[in-house]
Order: C-alpha cells, then sequence, then structure tokens
C-alpha cells in the first residue's frame, strides 16, 4: 500500500498545478480620441508565466504605465486605433499553458460594454456590435465546466468526496450540500457581501483538502457498510462548498458584470461548475467498480496521495501569504 501511494504522489507532483484563483483582467476603454488598455494580474504566478496584452493591427501603443501593488499589477497602456473598436481584435498573450483564464471587459465610445472570457484554446476577442444574452450564457457556461475540469484542486476534492462516501446515494446528497454551499458563498462574494484575498481563499481550499484525505483515510466501516470517519458528512461537504465558492467567485472579480447580465452570467457559470462535477463523480464511482478487488489497497492510496499533494500546496500558499 505504501508502494501505491509513492507512485501517486510522485505522479501528481509532477503535474500538481491547481489552477490560479485570479485570473487575468483585461479592461479596454474607448474614449473620444485615445483607447485606455489596462492589464491586470496577481503578483504572484506561476513559474514562467508572463502576459502582455494584444493589441488590434490598427492600433499603436502611446505610452506604458506600469503600477504594482501588494496583490496585483497593472500595466496601462495609452492607445491611437483607426475607427471604432467595433470589429477590433483583442487578446492576451501568455495564456497557452498557462492554466488562466482572462476575463476581457470593453467598454465603447457610447457607453456599450462587451464581455468575453479567454483561455489557452480561445484568446482572441473580436469586438462584437452588441453581444448577446445567449454569447454571455455560453461563454461563462463554458469557463465554468473548465474551471472545474482544469482545476485539480476541485477535481481531487470532487473524487475525495466520492473516496470518503463510496454509495452513489451518499455522494449526491453530499455533493448537492457542496454545490449549495458554493452557491451561497460565490452569490455573497459576487455582490460584494463577503471580501477575502485571493491567497486566502486559495489556503482555504487546500487546507480542505488535507482534512478531507485525513478523514478518508481514519474512517471505520461496520459490515453495515456505515461510515463513522466523518459523523456529519453533508455539513462538512456544504462548509467545505463555502470554502471554495470563494475560489470559484474570482472569476467575476473583474468581469464588471450588473444587473441582468451578472445574474445570467453567473447562473451559466454554476451550471458549468455542476456539470463538471457530474463529470467527475460518474468517472470516479465507475473507477472504483472497476477496481473493486483492489479497493482495500486502492483507496488508501488515493487518500495518501489526495493528501500530500494538497499539504504541497497549502504550504506554497501559506508562504504566498
Amino acid at each position: 500500500m505504501r508502494v501505491h501511494a509513492l507512485l501517486i504522489v510522485l505522479t501528481l507532483s509532477g503535474t500538481a498545478r491547481a489552477h490560479p484563483l485570479a485570473p487575468v483582467a483585461l479592461w479596454v476603454d474607448e474614449g473620444e480620441h485615445e483607447v485606455t488598455v489596462q492589464l491586470k494580474r496577481a503578483r504572484v504566478m506561476p513559474p514562467g508565466a508572463t502576459f502582455s496584452a494584444r493589441l488590434p493591427q490598427r492600433c499603436r501603443s502611446l505610452s506604458t504605465r506600469i503600477e504594482p501593488d501588494t496583490s496585483f499589477v497593472v500595466e496601462t497602456q495609452r492607445v491611437r486605433c483607426e475607427g471604432s473598436l467595433v470589429g477590433a481584435r483583442f487578446g492576451v498573450d501568455g495564456l497557452t499553458g498557462a492554466g488562466i483564464d482572462a476575463v476581457v471587459r470593453v467598454r465603447l465610445a457610447d457607453g456599450r460594454v462587451v464581455r468575453a472570457l479567454l483561455d489557452e484554446s480561445v484568446d482572441v476577442f473580436v469586438v462584437p456590435e452588441r453581444m448577446s444574452a445567449s454569447q454571455l450564457a455560453l461563454s461563462f457556461g463554458r469557463s465554468g465546466l473548465e474551471h472545474l475540469l482544469g482545476g485539480l484542486d476541485h477535481v481531487l476534492l470532487v473524487l475525495g468526496l466520492v473516496l470518503l462516501l463510496g454509495a452513489p446515494r451518499r455522494v449526491l446528497l453530499a455533493l448537492t450540500a457542496f454545490t449549495v454551499g458554493h452557491g451561497l458563498s460565490m452569490c455573497a462574494a459576487v455582490l460584494g457581501w463577503i471580501a477575502l484575498p485571493v491567497a486566502l481563499a486559495e489556503a482555504g481550499i487546500a487546507a480542505t483538502l488535507v482534512l478531507l484525505a485525513w478523514e478518508a483515510l481514519r474512517r471505520r466501516r461496520e459490515p453495515s457498510g456505515e461510515t463513522h470517519g466523518m459523523k456529519r458528512p453533508y455539513l462538512a461537504a456544504l462548509l467545505v462548498g463555502l470554502v471554495h465558492g470563494l475560489g470559484f467567485a474570482a472569476v467575476f472579480s473583474d468581469a464588471g458584470l450588473s444587473g441582468t447580465d451578472l445574474l445570467l452570467g453567473l447562473g451559466a457559470f454554476h451550471l458549468g461548475i455542476e456539470l463538471g462535477q457530474l463529470v467527475v463523480v460518474v468517472l470516479g464511482l465507475l473507477a472504483l467498480r472497476l477496481a473493486a478487488k483492489h479497493r482495500g489497497r486502492l483507496e488508501p492510496a488515493l487518500a495518501y496521495g489526495i493528501g500530500a499533494v494538497a499539504y504541497m500546496w497549502f504550504l506554497e500558499r501559506i508562504l504566498v501569504l
């Protein structure tokens, strides 16, 4: 069992990089004579990650100013463009392989605002004359799905619940409680009712994974199959969801959504997360069933692997704080 656990830890540690919660933000404001382009990123980024704003061919930069503070670095450019920004192509260089999304917000001279989410697969945004509700929903829904499946910390949390509770009914009930928890905290954070530093939310997410792995290791089963390692699994899942919701909310911190767009984007993003969770649960339960003969050795090895990687993340994020 120790050999299996060591192999899992070594495998995960080579690729174990949870996506940073704070996305890159690209703000474009069209003035009467000039365009202001701001690129905002967290001070602490993955090793080797560099980001820069990609301007349309018919735009040229006049000046650049960089303003760092304790949490973020903001690069501001004064830009001169020929004609309207409608149809212009803005993007963010450096997204490939970084595992980070980019929030784009373009404010046109007549006051209209259009938004999009970019990633390594789609790193260019063509400014439309108007953005439909379906385009906004699809953009944020896709981001929610990719945010869940692309973040190893969130995937390991869902797999940890599968590992700890085992029975599909118990897993789905716990997942429902987890969903309620992160839905509440995500809405509260997006609406400005809760303010928490991103690095602290990241550390909290890693801590919940360590605790989950610990519970999976210390659990005991009676002949009836009841799990006694966690007396109130659904309450625990709810509390863990509250922590993870603060991480999900980071995607909306720089989107500038309001009113109907905020509700639509938030709902679509949340739906994407739920779809991603269901995919992980189905695959996890299927894998446990296929490996039923080796479950007695596989479960502790997985718990050790999850706990070790999560503890590594926790130390890294505490050092950032």
